[in-house]
């Protein structure tokens, strides 16, 4: 961008040089003397910026009044820009623009200035540089029109510096509004030099800037997609490596902050890269809010429907914890359960599982189930009294019963069941077998909750 920048001044000083280039004619502007006119040749030759300005305040000076002022403004405003110097440049376009008021080379130098006041441009500068850019924006195609394309200049040269002038103007519009911190302006017209000139980083860090300076939830996933721009963008117009690996860092905490993970960045920055302006429909990033809300609906929903399972999943949850073996010595063993745990608005008095094995095969005293779906299972049931016949496998068991041991790796749960409190059991032939012996039921007690996180 700077070098850009450099070219423009360079090739707006050329131009205002020739613009100058002009001898008396008959009927036109005169020469006081030959004297005003050898010093204004001496001006036009000079390549150097600092003694063409003094020459240039000798003319003044020695020539108050001339019939070529309007020219000599020009060459001012020319060597003001190659010095670098914004506020002459500013001071310069003015006494222009006070005689013309839609002069060309005035308002750009105003709108391609007002970046390089150091320290800052006061506010009536902005006010000025907003002004021209403004009136650049609005007239552009006046401005840029067939019939005021200079002699010599080709369509495509004519075309180029109209994008190139319109591009700095806009800009401009943008850069003021953020730098009075007037944020959602700022957004609104840095928004639009991006519709100008896509591929300007620089405009696309200030526009995540000042989005995320309006402290809006909402639009934060919009600041991200340009600091994912801004930071791995590196076609034309594209910020320094430097200055993008230390935005880097910054943007991928913020997506963290915001989506809870790294999930989906390597896709967000890809779409970033690929356009400069997100979707017209809005960036697609769930905030941790949002996902935590969805997962509570699906879970409510889920246990509403499957409460049994929603029970087991939050007991899974807590033995697979690093704590689990501790969860399960305290929390679980000797405990009865499901017990009457309440889940969807239920009460729970029975978990649900696909049988898995029957050992043995027939009237089996051991029970494999799978109730959270694994196919191996997950709980083990031992019956105080064999279940009489043989069953397939697939079919669902329900049963209640106190928790004895545990395993994390594999994962099983071990049941003690006592044989009624087992149902959906469609046992087929097979010996009867006998009651189950009478005996002191165990003490049971309630699980313990289980702590969500």
């Amino acid at each position: 961008m700077r070098q850009k920048f450099l070219r423009t001044v360079a090739m707006a000083a050329v131009l205002f040089m020739g613009s100058v280039a002009l001898f008396a004619q008959q009927g036109g502007p005169q020469w006081k003397d030959r004297a005003e006119y050898d010093l204004y040749v001496a001006i036009t030759q000079d390549q150097n910026a600092q003694t063409r300005l003094e020459k240039l305040n000798k003319w003044k000076t020695d020539y108050p009044e001339t019939q070529f002022i309007a020219n000599r403004r020009l060459v001012y405003l020319a060597t003001y820009q190659q010095l670098n110097n914004p506020a002459e440049v500013f001071k310069s376009a003015q006494e222009i623009l006070a005689a013309e008021p839609n002069n060309l080379q005035a308002l750009t130098a105003m709108s391609v200035f007002i970046f390089r006041f150091q320290p800052a441009p006061s506010e009536a500068d902005l006010a000025a540089a907003e002004k021209a850019a403004g009136q650049l924006v609005a007239g552009i195609d006046t401005f840029f029109a067939v019939d005021k394309k200079p002699q010599g200049a080709t369509d495509a040269q004519w075309a180029a510096s109209k994008k190139e002038v319109l591009m700095y103007a806009q800009n401009a519009l943008g850069w003021i509004p953020m730098v009075r911190k007037d944020y959602p302006k700022a957004e609104t017209e840095l928004t639009k030099a991006l519709q100008v000139e896509p591929n300007n980083a620089q405009v696309t860090y200030w526009l995540a800037g000042v989005i995320v300076s309006q402290k809006k939830v909402e639009k934060l996933p919009t600041a991200l997609w340009h600091f994912a721009r801004a930071a791995y963008y590196d076609g034309p117009g594209a910020l320094a490596p430097d200055g993008r690996k230390q935005i880097v860092p910054y943007f991928e905490k913020q997506y963290v902050n915001y989506h809870g993970s790294k999930e989906g960045i390597e896709g967000f920055v890809a779409a970033a890269k690929a356009s400069a302006l997100p979707p017209a429909d809005g960036v697609k990033l769930k905030s941790i809010v949002e996902i935590e809300k969805e997962a509570e609906a699906n879970e409510s929903e889920f246990a509403s429907k499957y409460p049994d399972k929603a029970v087991w999943k939050d007991l899974k949850t807590a033995l697979l914890a690093e704590n689990g073996q501790s969860y399960f010595e305290t929390g679980m063993k000797g405990a009865a359960l499901p017990g009457g745990i309440e889940k969807g608005g239920q009460k729970v008095t029975k978990f649900k599982g696909k049988l898995i094995s029957a050992t043995p095969e027939t009237n089996p005293k051991e029970l494999v189930l799978s109730i959270g779906g694994d196919q191996a299972g997950d709980v083990t049931l031992k019956l105080d009294a064999p279940l009489r016949g043989k069953m397939e496998t697939g079919g669902e068991i329900q049963f209640n019963g106190v928790p004895s041991s545990f395993t994390k790796e594999p994962f099983m749960v071990v049941f003690d069941v006592e044989k009624g409190d087992i149902g959906g059991w469609e046992g087929v032939g097979g010996a009867p077998v006998p009651a189950a012996p009478k005996k002191a039921a165990p003490a049971k007690r309630a699980p313990a909750p289980v702590k969500k996180k």
